[in-house]
């Protein structure tokens, strides 16, 4: 299985029984249909899971001295803000709070308090990004795991039986909600978003306890 866009729009034109050739719609409006279930399904797993999806560290900019500083993408979720690859971490907060370390204005990032800052080291952010990828013939959804893109699939062929009221989009609903979050009639699924969840479940508590520098003192000793 490729999981690639091609790939994707074969399983859509066979799920929702179309021919290879459909004078009805386009290979262009199918991967238009998949780039929209992209977004939506982005958001989903922003919430839901975003460690399958933060990006590598993005080195900030800024265009007026240091004021603000504006991330390539908007970001969905948290975003995570580090002085240089190994300093601090930023805390965000509220413009007026004297504590904050900076304050995020959706894909903008502000010093507070009308302050300037700049980072010897650079600004690094991590986050999950949207709107990264318009999902066409030459170019593959980012949307990871790659077999999780079964669910722009459902969610596109849904899409399509919704448009004009024309067909009952029910049964493409349906395997959504069966792929997505499990199936009832199947005891213990909890679906692609609710594996996700789990994964790396409380594995960040040693470090974030103070009790992981414990633990390699006496692993080694």
């Amino acid at each position: 299985m490729s999981w690639t866009s091609p790939d994707l729009l074969a399983r859509c034109l066979r799920e929702a029984k179309r021919p290879a050739v459909d004078a009805s719609t386009s290979d262009a409006e199918w991967y238009q249909r998949l780039s929209e279930a992209q977004d939506t399904w982005l958001a989903i797993f922003a919430t839901h899971c975003p460690h399958v999806l933060v990006s590598a560290p993005e080195l900030v900019t800024s265009s007026d001295g240091g004021l603000t500083y504006d991330l390539a993408y908007f970001p969905l979720g948290g975003v995570e803000l580090r002085h240089g690859r190994g300093g601090p971490l930023l805390v965000p907060g509220p413009e007026f709070s004297a504590d904050a370390d900076i304050v995020v204005e959706g894909q903008r990032l502000r010093i507070p308090s009308g302050q300037t800052r700049t980072f010897a080291n650079g600004l690094y952010a991590r986050y999950v990004r949207t709107g990264a990828t318009v999902v066409s013939a030459a170019v593959d959804p980012v949307l990871s795991p790659a077999y999780a893109r079964i669910l722009l699939v459902h969610q596109a062929v849904a899409n399509w039986a919704s448009e004009g009221g024309l067909r009952d989009p029910t049964p493409y609903l349906s395997k959504l909600q069966k792929s997505a979050w499990g199936d009832p009639m199947n005891p213990g699924d909890v679906g692609l978003v609710g594996a996700l969840k789990t994964q790396y479940y409380a594995q960040g508590n040693l470090a974030g306890s103070g009790t992981a520098d414990w633990w390699r003192q006496w692993s080694s000793a």
